[in-house]
Formats: structure tokens, sequence, C-alpha cells
């Protein structure tokens, strides 16, 4: 029981595809990945049931942080903003989470990330300001190391 998979064996970076590790977050409080399916539901005349069927429609991703530098405003919200107001062919970001598993890695590699809003919650007085990030992706590939 004690060899599962737990956060602290997770490791999440995000890669600028011209300019490379854009940031490699120490401090994440959580991050969430979802395959996003459509089941499709259609019943016809003469059939007791109705068919099913399914469509894939790419994956979402959370990620909400700390941070102790201010790189994460000056490069990496920065960065996020000047992708999205210049549409430069090439310039997309990708998220790569690393998993450790007992028995060896795999990679989730998010290419072609567009991302939402970006909240800033300073919560409260002695509170750690938080940071979240949200977004889609056409796709996500699993690499085993």
């Amino acid at each position: 029981m004690g060899l599962r998979l737990i956060g602290q064996d997770t490791r999440i970076n995000v890669v600028h595809e011209t300019t490379g590790l854009l940031a490699g977050f120490d401090d994440v409080q959580s991050f969430t990945m979802t395959h996003q399916r459509e089941v499709l539901d259609e019943g016809y005349l003469d059939q007791t049931t109705n068919q099913k069927d399914s469509v894939y429609n790419g994956v979402a991703f959370e990620i909400t942080l700390h941070s102790e530098t201010r790189k994460i405003l000056t490069e990496f919200v920065e960065t996020l903003n000047s992708v999205t107001r210049s549409r430069v062919a090439g310039a997309s970001i990708q998220i790569v989470t690393t998993f450790n598993f007992a028995d060896g890695q795999a990679r989730y590699i998010i290419p072609a990330c567009e991302f939402g809003d970006i909240p800033i919650n300073a919560g409260g007085r002695a509170e750690y300001v938080e940071f979240s990030f949200s977004g889609q992706a056409s796709q996500a590939r699993i690499l085993a190391a």
C-alpha cells in the first residue's frame, strides 16, 4: 500500500516551445488534468434501448500554486499574456507533468495549451498569495521513461 503515487511524486514544468523551460513549479498546491469526453445518446425506432457513442474533446487542466519569486509574474504570466496577444506561429506553451511511480516514471505532455483567466488571490493578511491557471488543449500524450 505504501507504493501508490502521491502528490510529492509529481513534478510540473511549463515549457515555451521556442525558448525552452518557462517555469518549474515548486509550490504547487494542486494539479488537475481531465480528459474530456462526451457521450452521445441517440434513440431509434424499432430499438429497445438507445445507441451510445463517444467523442474525445481534448484535455482541460488547472494548476494552483504559491510562489516565492516574482518570476511567476515577470516571466510566466507576462509570457502567457504575450503569447495570447501576439498569436505568433510556434509560440505555444506546453505542460509536462512527471509522475514518479515506484516502478518508473511516466510523463504526460500537454502540447499547445490555451490558457483562460489567471486569478491572483491574496485571501488575507496571514495567507499565502495564490496563483491559479486553467486552460485546455486538444490532446495529451503519455511517454513512459
